[in-house]
């Protein structure tokens, strides 16, 4: 029986696994996940959010312009844009991790 005034627990399933989200969605997500290996890597490494402000202003607007561009390939559901646009990052956090080994960060 419910008490008054306490709301119902309810049961939160996975999103993909057990959702109603569409193919293209559940690929878009897949599509990010080395993305957020290696940004966990990278936090890990440098600090969380760290790494953008070690390298230089034009690589880091290279980057910050890679990640809008996967954001809005996420938004527009489309998969092959979505692993296009996320392989783009990962090498772009690759590039600012050796810059920043290379200047001494």
């Amino acid at each position: 029986m419910k008490k008054p005034g306490r709301q119902t627990r309810q049961k939160k399933s996975d999103r993909i696994l057990h959702g109603s989200q569409s193919k293209d969605a559940i690929l878009c997500d897949y599509a990010l996940a080395p993305v957020d290996r290696m940004a966990i890597e990278m936090d890990k490494k440098w600090g969380i959010d760290v790494l953008p402000e070690l390298v230089s202003i034009s690589m880091s607007q290279k980057y910050g312009s890679a990640v809008a561009k996967m954001n809005a390939a996420v938004e527009a559901g489309d998969p092959e844009e979505c692993k296009k646009r996320a392989e783009v990052v990962v090498r772009g956090m690759q590039a600012m991790d050796a810059e920043a080994e290379r200047v001494g960060a």
